[in-house]
């Protein structure tokens, strides 16, 4: 540090401004995760204060949904499959089960869902088609609305998902990854 004419000058040699820039980065994102720690008990607190079903079927047994449309590709729906009455829209969020860049494979996938009485619909979306509820949800990423539930039970079906011959298979785990999205209608 110096003084010249009125004016004070600064030098330091790089290798301590470099350490100090870092230490200062690793500051900050110390002080991020802190925040993230900090938020993730608040929602476990939140979570605990919400009664949260003891299983999933007794969850998703009080959403009912629309009855499927008969179509080519359409499998035998089962004798014991109740007739559900479409469910009054909740929110202003649509569950993403699938995305893909070909509606033909997207086809089965509704099928089987419908069979389930989860009623669903292909759009597209730029140059992908997603297949999306037709129903609309509270945030399906919040624990304890009826999104939540419903994407659960979407995961649920959709690891017992088998893709017929010649049609995408989505993975060893599909629709593991479905999501909330908000659609203007």
């Amino acid at each position: 540090m110096q003084f010249n004419a009125d004016r004070i000058e600064f030098s330091v040699p790089y290798q301590i401004a470099i350490a100090l820039l870092l230490g200062l980065v690793l500051l900050a994102l110390v002080a991020f995760r802190l925040g993230q720690f900090a938020s993730i008990s608040r929602q476990e607190a939140a979570e605990a204060a919400v009664k949260t079903p003891e299983t999933m079927q007794k969850a998703t047994s009080e959403i009912t949904f629309a009855a499927p449309k008969a179509s080519i590709l359409a499998e035998k729906i089962p004798l014991n499959a109740r007739k559900a009455k479409p469910a009054k829209p909740t929110g202003n969020n649509r569950i993403v089960v699938q995305t893909y860049q070909l509606r033909a494979h997207l086809e089965p996938v509704k099928l089987y869902f419908a069979r389930f009485g989860i009623e669903t619909e292909i759009r597209k979306i730029g140059d992908w088609y997603y297949l999306v509820t037709s129903n609309s949800y509270e945030n399906p990423e919040k624990p304890g609305t009826d999104g939540h539930s419903a994407k659960q039970r979407i995961i649920e079906l959709g690891a017992r998902y088998k893709a017929p011959p010649g049609y995408e298979t989505f993975g060893s785990r599909p629709f593991h990854d479905a999501y909330g999205m908000r659609l203007d209608d």
